[in-house]
Formats: C-alpha cells, structure tokens, sequence
C-alpha cells in the first residue's frame, strides 16, 4: 500500500512534468490542498486503529465514512471553493481564478468550463483518432507491425471477447464491455502478480521492491496514459486529483470494505492487522508526499524538467530506503 502511494504521486508528477513542460499551465492549489487533507485524514485515522493489530468493525466503517465525505466534498468543490475565496480568503475573482496565499485557485465557473472542454475535446480526439489496433495495425509501417505482431497474442482474445463500443451497432453493449474489462484486468493482474514474485524469488529480490519496481510499473500503464493525455493537454488538475485520489480510495475504501467482507464471511467481529513497522511506514508515505508536492509548489506549480527530474530522484530514494528495510540495513526504531 505504501510503495502504491507512494508511487502514484511521483510519477504522476513526474509524467506531466515531462509531458507538459512546454505549456503555460499551472495546477490549483485546491485540488492538492483537498485530495492531501483527506489523505492524512485517513492516514492519521487507520494508524490509530490500527496499531493495536486489530481492525474492528466499527473502525472500518469509520474509514468508509471518510471517502463518503470526500465524495461529497469533491461533488460540492466548486461551491465549497467559491465560498472559501469569498469569506476566507477576502479576495475577488481575477478572470477565471482567485489569488490568495500564494496559491491560484479556480472558481466555479471556470472549472465547469474546463470538465466540459474536456469531455467535448476527448470526444472528438475520440472519433477522429480511433484506429481498430487489430484489423489495421498490420497495414502500418514496419515497427508498428513488429509491435501488432507481438502484441497479437494479447490484441487477439480482447478483440474476440469484447464488442468494439466504436461501432454503431455495439454502442449499447457497453455494460458488457465494462464487465469483461474487469475480467481481463483480475486475471492479467493474478498473472502478473504470480510472475513478478516468481521473478523475485529466482533472482533474490525482496517482493517488496518487485512491487514498486517491476509490478508497479507493468500494473500502472493504464494509468501512465491517462496521465500523459491530460498533461498533454494542459489539465493538471486531474491528474493530481486522479493521483491522490487513487491512494484515497485504496486506504479508505479497498481497505475497509475488503476487511468488512473478510469479517463477514469468518463471523468475526474484528481483522487481524500486520502493525510491525506501521508507524515507521505511515511517516515515510506522509513524508514523500509531502516532499514531492512541497517540490512542485517551489516550481510554481508548473510542470518543468526540474520538477520532473526531482520527482525521479525521490523516487530512486525511496527504493533505496525500502531496500534498506528489506535487508534490515535500518530498521523501525517504533
């Protein structure tokens, strides 16, 4: 969980630092100052629960609790945002933003502008765009047939399962495909799950660093893609919204609604928790986050090399720390 995190942060700053180095953008303070909030909400909360190893019933829907209200805060942020400029702040919007304590931050209006560009410019990049990766991929240049060809194995059995929602005639299957997509991604990460530890094993890696290394990079391509594009086009907001609230979701969500179906299914009304390291652990994932947005903020909240570049440092430094832990160079003096 915490290299997961730890991981989503970095790179998703790093890939659009990278990819967006060139534009005139700048990321609101709201999204970041919301989504991290929340964050060590949940943190502060699970350590505190716990730390006893044990994780009660109670407790669970305590956290579940917790993503309900960061829902509704995120349903609500244009309003919510709006009155903070207004009453807190005391400043009045200048064009689409607020400035105030050293921070932009976008009104409602603005962000209604900016989802709905989004939307209409994806869906025209959409139509446009589209390629069927199987039927056309071979009538390409010579590296993308190298490319159709081993991806063919892969392509085959997707084309085959799922109907191709760009077809007229398929459009209204897409509960089907969403099904089957979830399918695809359970067994392909069992896979590469049992693979990456097998890996581990024969060459002598600690399954933690496999997992923030090897599995975190093959599982997180979806991910890389979506980051790329919404950098590309200048949306950095989401991409630090979909950042952090990916980390949100796992400790505040998976965790706790896992652990109630666990308790269920054993009638117990308690989980036993792993709680060796946990504050140690807890500190570290607070710590590179706040490291890595702390770092982008000196930026000016821009995507540019040096933050991109920093953002790697930071995280060939928390493979190392792990790597120490795992080889018990240091240890968890709590």
């Amino acid at each position: 969980m915490v290299g997961s995190a730890v991981f989503h942060i970095l790179f998703s700053l790093m890939v659009a630092s990278f990819a967006a180095w060139r534009l005139p953008v700048a990321a609101g303070a709201s999204t970041v100052i919301r989504s991290f909030l929340f964050y060590l909400l949940a943190i502060i909360i699970f350590t505190l629960f716990c730390v006893d190893s044990f994780l009660y019933w109670w407790e669970a829907l305590i956290l579940l609790l917790v993503y309900i209200v960061y829902c509704i805060v995120v349903h609500f942020k244009e309003v919510i945002e709006d009155k903070i400029c207004h009453r807190w702040l005391k400043r009045e919007p200048e064009g689409e933003f607020y400035e105030g304590l050293g921070f932009r931050f976008y009104g409602s209006a603005a962000s209604q502008d900016q989802e709905m560009k989004t939307d209409n410019e994806y869906t025209e990049d959409n139509q446009s765009q589209y390629r069927d990766a199987l039927l056309q991929g071979y009538k390409r240049g010579c590296g993308y047939k190298t490319y159709w060809f081993l991806a063919l194995p892969i392509l085959a059995p997707l084309w085959i399962t799922m109907p191709n929602p760009n077809r007229p005639s398929s459009q209204n299957w897409f509960v089907l495909n969403i099904l089957v997509c979830t399918a695809w991604i359970m067994g392909i990460s069992y896979l590469m799950v049992w693979w990456t530890s097998t890996l581990g094993s024969v060459v002598g890696l600690p399954a933690e660093v496999m997992g923030i290394t090897f599995l975190g990079l093959g599982s997180n391509v979806p991910l890389f893609l979506t980051w790329i594009l919404l950098a590309r086009k200048g949306y950095l907001n989401p991409v630090l919204s979909l950042a952090l609230g990916l980390n949100i979701l796992d400790l505040a969500f998976e965790t706790p609604f896992t652990s109630l179906i666990q308790m269920a299914i054993f009638s117990s009304p308690y989980l036993l928790v792993n709680s060796r390291g946990l504050l140690c652990s807890m500190v570290l994932l607070v710590l590179f986050h706040l490291m890595a947005l702390i770092s982008f903020r000196v930026c000016g909240c821009r995507p540019t090399i040096c933050s991109g570049v920093t953002m790697i440092v930071f995280y060939v430094l928390f493979v190392f720390i792990t790597i120490a832990f795992s080889y018990a160079f240091i240890s968890c003096p709590i």
